[in-house]
């Protein structure tokens, strides 16, 4: 129930405001067949923009292996990855 309060809210901003900042999930940072939650701004017409973070060499590193082991994890149950 918790997911439908969260959608909720977001509908009455960008009705009260025209815009919203959220996290939505994407496939972002050049990462294929992974989907990270992001920050972006969802207006009345869906989403406008991700808002993606500057990364250093070592938190990119970091996010491939955690894409790497979500993609082992998709595979160890039947899935695609």
């Amino acid at each position: 129930m918790r997911n439908a309060r969260i959608i909720e809210e977001i509908v009455e901003k960008i009705v009260e405001s025209g815009s919203r900042a959220v996290i939505v999930v994407v496939s972002e940072y050049g990462l294929e067949d992974v989907c990270l939650s992001v920050p972006a701004i969802v207006t009345q017409e869906g989403v406008e923009r991700i808002v993606e973070g500057d990364l250093s060499g070592e938190e990119m590193e970091a996010l491939s292996r955690s894409a790497s082991v979500l993609q082992e994890a998709l595979s160890g149950l039947g899935g695609e990855g």
